[in-house]
C-alpha cells in the first residue's frame, strides 16, 4: 500500500524558508567566535544539517564565505 505524502501546514513559501535558514546559519557562524567545546561542535553540526537541507555541499558554502 502507498501512503500519500502529507503536505506541510506551514504556509510560508520555500524561498522564504531558505532565506531564514541562511540567516540562521550566518547568526550561528557569528556565535561560533565565542563558543567552545560541545557548544561549538553543536553549532557546526547544526549548520552542516542546514547546508544539507539547502542542497549545498560544504565546499560551496566555504567559497561563498570568502
Amino acid at each position: 500500500m502507498f501512503r500519500n505524502a502529507s503536505k506541510s501546514n506551514d504556509p510560508v513559501p520555500d524561498e522564504e524558508k531558505a532565506k531564514k535558514t541562511i540567516r540562521n546559519m550566518e547568526a550561528a557562524e557569528a556565535a561560533m567566535e565565542f563558543a567552545e567545546g560541545k557548544e561549538l561542535a553543536a553549532i557546526k553540526a547544526k549548520n552542516a544539517r542546514r547546508r544539507k537541507s539547502l542542497g549545498w555541499s560544504s565546499e560551496e558554502n566555504d567559497d561563498s564565505q570568502e
